[in-house]
């Protein structure tokens, strides 16, 4: 998984994003939430000053080509609050449509990311298993003595101890992060 800032995307997937990403909050452009008042009766901030703001500050999930891959759904800003904002806010997740979720302490940002560990972790395993079927189709053909067979074999070997070392280093104590007092 690359990201990439919204400012390195082309001319196309700019515009795409400005498009479906519909709850971003610039000067330019306020989403619905941000029309109602706050619980304590004020309006929200702004949180970039325009589009090319959040742009600037907005990572994609971007193809080798450095064209957006559209197969993710979601972004992370990063606040700028040009109005001189007093709040601390590191970054903001949207879904394309849905705005997530606004403040995300280092622990939840650390679960989040092992998270992603283990989802890739089934992907890897997912490959394992199309080796293994592949290679026990080779099997009782008198297949099982060529070099492909043997080269399934350790590729079946290497994932699975990929496999093993990935759980482990998930699977491992967490730091604790300090609290702010």
């Amino acid at each position: 998984m690359t990201l990439g800032k919204g400012t390195l995307l082309c001319a196309d997937d700019r515009r795409y994003v400005l498009t479906v990403y519909v709850h971003r909050f610039t000067r330019e452009h306020k989403p619905e939430w941000a029309k109602r008042l706050r619980k304590n009766g004020r309006p929200y901030p702004v949180q970039f000053a325009d589009d090319q703001d959040w742009l600037e500050h907005t990572l994609f999930h971007v193809r080798k080509d450095g064209r957006l891959d559209k197969r993710y759904d979601c972004c992370e800003s990063h606040p700028t609050w040009p109005d001189g904002n007093e709040r601390r806010v590191e970054s903001v997740y949207f879904v394309r449509g849905t705005k997530v979720a606004k403040y995300k302490s280092r622990t939840d940002r650390l679960n989040n990311a092992l998270d992603e560990i283990r989802n890739q972790i089934m992907e890897i395993e997912g490959l394992r298993d199309e080796i293994t079927q592949w290679k026990e189709g080779m099997e009782g053909t008198n297949l099982e003595n060529t070099q492909k067979y043997q080269d399934l074999e350790q590729c079946e070997q290497d994932l699975d101890t990929l496999i093993d070392d990935l759980n482990s280093a998930v699977d491992s104590t967490s730091p604790e992060f300090p609290g702010m007092y």
